[in-house]
């Protein structure tokens, strides 16, 4: 067990969660804040978080955006506040696998819990909130950006709308990604799994039976996903 991870995750999620994010200079950019805040995007990690950001910040450069808590808690006070909230959201097996690789010692239970709790907020939510699935999120950049502004009511800057194509282009976004993935909470680099190694498609297999090993864990996540995002 990843004991570092369970107290952040207990921290973030606990009704202190607005206090422990504020005591964390790297988290407390990140907190949805009324009168401040201009959009909400996120969800379980590995889920086109840092994609998703990247699309906003293009889009809207003088807006301000939480992204990256990964917190029930967080979604909650988004919602709370009036805050346009995008939820990102990803098959549980894929997103918590590659969450595994991504984050060294952490167990599929601790992940599963983590899915579970999140998507749980999310599903209680749904009425209020974006859902956008990970196909989507990983699709047209100018698609989703325009999908976001009518959801949000955010006007692109006139300054922006001439060159949006350009902004937000798949390279621009590559480059704004890994920018970005350097300033995560947690200093990791995300796209080492972006583009995964052999050894990496190995752990990817070994992940994903450590996680079918748990099948009622599993099922309750699924279920929660499938809820969120019917089958077509």
């Amino acid at each position: 067990m990843n004991v570092r991870h369970e107290l952040h995750q207990f921290l973030i999620d606990s009704a202190a969660s607005s206090l422990y994010i504020r005591s964390r200079s790297r988290l407390r950019p990140l907190l949805p804040r009324s009168g401040n805040t201009s959009l909400t995007v996120d969800g379980f990690p590995r889920s086109g978080n840092t994609r998703a950001a990247a699309i906003v910040r293009a889009t809207w450069p003088d807006r301000l955006l939480s992204s990256h808590l990964h917190s029930a808690a967080a979604l909650r006070k988004s919602v709370r506040e009036g805050i346009p909230t995008v939820f990102l959201a990803r098959e549980p097996l894929m997103a918590i696998s590659s969450f595994l690789q991504f984050h060294n010692g952490l167990t599929a239970d601790q992940a599963l819990r983590q899915y579970e709790k999140i998507y749980g907020t999310a599903t209680e939510l749904a009425d209020k909130i974006f859902i956008s699935p990970f196909e989507v999120t990983t699709g047209d950049a100018y698609s989703w950006a325009t999908s976001i502004a009518a959801f949000s009511c955010l006007r692109v800057p006139e300054s922006q709308q001439a060159s949006l194509h350009d902004a937000i282009s798949e390279s621009s976004i590559r480059h704004d990604i890994e920018e970005m993935a350097l300033k995560t909470p947690w200093g990791l680099t995300e796209q080492t799994v972006s583009r995964p190694s052999e050894a990496r498609r190995l752990g990817a297999e070994s992940a994903k039976r450590a996680i079918r090993a748990r099948g009622r864990q599993l099922h309750r996540c699924q279920e929660l996903y499938d809820s969120l995002v019917p089958s077509s």
